[in-house]
């Protein structure tokens, strides 16, 4: 993904002492449309290349409380049209498992291990139409080394009013950061959704990814088996 990102550079002289990961504190501003062309670029890649992706996202009522709701994932897919996702979910005691199969346009789903059923696909930018986007900003926050990979980290913060009858009745700020290697792989991603005044919820997601794993096998299942 090329990365022609405007403009302003403010360099922070900064070391972080992380596992794997030398790291300079970089900050400078990017256009829409700049992140957008990063972005776009690293999916690209993802459509062409195997990959696993792990993913723990966590979801909180309160500040400083153990999380309401937990869902584990790993996510698998062949540049061939076939993916495999399988989540667990832990809410108040309780876990389900789901696995979901997709090979090109058909896909199956099924439950705690149980029977496969016929899955349609569903469409939709993940925003209720009684959400608001009222402000987004892009900025490259650091330029880093992950092992031997070379890795800008790109942060998108958008704010967001949750809207019912006209009212104003949640304010989220969601952040999101993406790690990219120079060659436009995204190696991790970590989204951050805080609410503004009460309720004081809170969600943190990270997500992992690994190219060209080996033992990756997606075949379709069986409807009723």
């Amino acid at each position: 993904m090329s990365i022609s990102v405007a403009i302003r550079s403010t360099l922070l002289s900064a070391i972080f002492l992380i596992p794997g990961v030398i790291s300079v504190a970089a900050q400078e501003a990017i256009d829409q449309a700049g992140f957008e062309k990063v972005i776009e670029a690293s999916s690209n890649v993802l459509e062409r290349e195997a990959y696993r992706v792990k993913t723990v996202s966590e979801k909180y009522d309160h500040r400083g409380q153990p999380p309401v709701l937990r869902e584990e994932s790993v996510g698998e897919s062949l540049p061939t049209g076939r993916s495999r996702l399988v989540s667990t979910t832990s809410k108040n005691g309780v876990v389900e498992t789901n696995e979901t199969i997709w090979i090109g346009q058909r896909g199956w789903h099924r439950v705690g291990g149980g029977l496969w059923e016929p899955k349609q696909q569903e469409m939709g930018s993940g925003l209720s139409v009684y959400d608001q986007v009222t402000g987004t900003s892009y900025r490259i926050v650091d330029r880093a080394k992950i092992g031997s990979e070379s890795v800008t980290v790109y942060e998108r913060v958008q704010k967001i009013d949750h809207i019912d009858g006209g009212t104003v009745t949640l304010r989220e700020v969601a952040t999101q950061k993406y790690w990219i290697t120079e060659e436009g792989r995204l190696l991790k991603t970590v989204r951050d959704v805080d609410t503004v005044g009460w309720p004081d919820r809170l969600e943190h997601t990270t997500s992992e990814y690994e190219y060209k794993p080996v033992g990756i096998v997606i075949r379709a299942p069986t409807v009723g088996k």
